[in-house]
């Protein structure tokens, strides 16, 4: 069984990650709308970077969120 602890640490980290996703859409499609016309294929490739560059963002959060979830389980 899982604990709530658990529960909730998965449930912040997995809304990080929409938030995340969410807005590397937003910068994609203001980047493809201002300077490459607004093509479709510019925005997923655009977005796909953003995504890369926000994976130490990812890594540190999902750290910081793990170790606040670790610290109220003692």
């Amino acid at each position: 069984m899982v604990d709530k602890n658990t529960k909730n640490c998965n449930l912040i980290k997995r809304i990080k990650d929409i938030i995340l996703t969410i807005m590397a859409l937003c910068i994609a499609e203001i980047i493809a709308d201002h300077f490459l016309n607004g093509a479709f294929v510019w925005t997923v490739i655009i977005m796909f970077v953003v995504l890369l560059l926000f994976i130490p963002l990812d890594i540190w959060c999902n750290k910081k969120i793990e170790d606040h979830y670790n610290k109220h389980e003692l």
